[in-house]
């Protein structure tokens, strides 16, 4: 674990710099291509890749990517500001979901354990509505001093102020790409900067729903609660390896780059893995559609075979 939970500003950086490169050479490619049929499809995978920046920001939620502090709080403001999300309350809230991981009533991302809607579901993949109505909604609040109770069980005290003070920057940030798109008569700035993270979202959203879909609620082993998937190289570098989402659980002080490492290090402890994103999807669909019948109704990954 010594050397699991070390820190690396180089590899931090180079995650981050190919991210951003493959990034803006579909941003600027796509902007080449504006009025011909290659445009949209272009555009597309640049919204796509854009999207992702909600994994970034879930890693830098844990101030783990870089060794530095400075660079974390950098990074962190940039994904943050892509993902519409203020730092402070995101970090947090999803703080909370790693305290309380799949506790009904307690974890605030249960609704990724147990949708209340599939169709709700396929447009949140689609859109990222409820997500932005969530983040944007707390935004709001907070920009104008409005700290609700649930917001206070997750956020410290002492914080209050500073979440506030950031929702204002934030808010200000988005206005002011609207006023300068006004300003200069182009709607360049929003369709680069702010939709992109609506209209690529169900990639991302595919692997995210992967994590606690379908398992055990109320069971604090996260072999139980949590699952851990196989997946490409690509989509491991887009997703920050957040496949390995059992041993993140484990161990939330573990870097991105390590969790490959981690899952070698257990595999003998954890339940069999889906193959792929497809063969994920294929134990969670069903198994939602039985759960509209029974809702008491959880896979239960099979650990007969290994270590207890």
């Amino acid at each position: 674990m010594k050397h699991l939970i070390q820190k690396s500003n180089q590899k931090g950086i180079m995650h981050f710099g190919i991210f951003f490169l493959i990034l803006f050479g579909f941003g600027i490619l796509s902007f080449q291509l504006l009025g011909t049929y290659w445009f949209f499809p272009v555009y597309l995978i640049y919204a796509i890749i854009f999207a992702f920046s909600e994994a970034a920001a879930h890693e830098l939620n844990h101030d783990s990517v870089f060794r530095s502090r400075w660079l974390n709080t950098s990074a962190h403001w940039l994904v943050c500001f892509m993902s519409w999300r203020e730092p402070i309350y995101s970090k947090y809230r999803h703080l909370r979901h790693h305290s309380k991981t799949s506790v009904i009533g307690e974890d605030p991302e249960g609704e990724a354990v147990r949708p209340k809607s599939i169709g709700l579901m396929v447009i949140e993949m689609f859109t990222r509505f409820f997500h932005a109505k969530t983040h944007f909604g707390a935004m709001l609040r907070h920009s104008f001093g409005n700290v609700l109770a649930e917001d206070q069980k997750m956020v410290p005290k002492g914080l209050h102020q500073k979440m506030i003070i950031q929702s204002r920057v934030f808010l200000a940030g988005y206005l002011c790409l609207i006023l300068a798109s006004l300003m200069l008569q182009t709607w360049m700035l929003v369709l680069y900067l702010v939709l992109p993270r609506s209209l690529g979202t169900f990639l991302h959203d595919l692997c995210s729903r992967t994590q606690h879909t379908a398992l055990a609620v109320n069971d604090p082993d996260y072999r139980m609660n949590t699952r851990t998937i196989m997946l490409g190289p690509v989509l491991r570098f887009l997703y920050w390896n957040m496949n390995y989402h059992i041993e993140h659980h484990l161990y939330q002080n573990v870097p991105f780059h390590a969790l490959p490492r981690l899952h070698e290090a257990l595999a003998q402890q954890l339940p069999q893995a889906p193959k792929s994103l497809l063969a994920a999807w294929k134990e969670i669909f069903p198994a939602l559609m039985i759960q509209r019948e029974n809702p008491n109704y959880v896979l239960k990954p099979n650990l007969s075979a290994k270590i207890l």
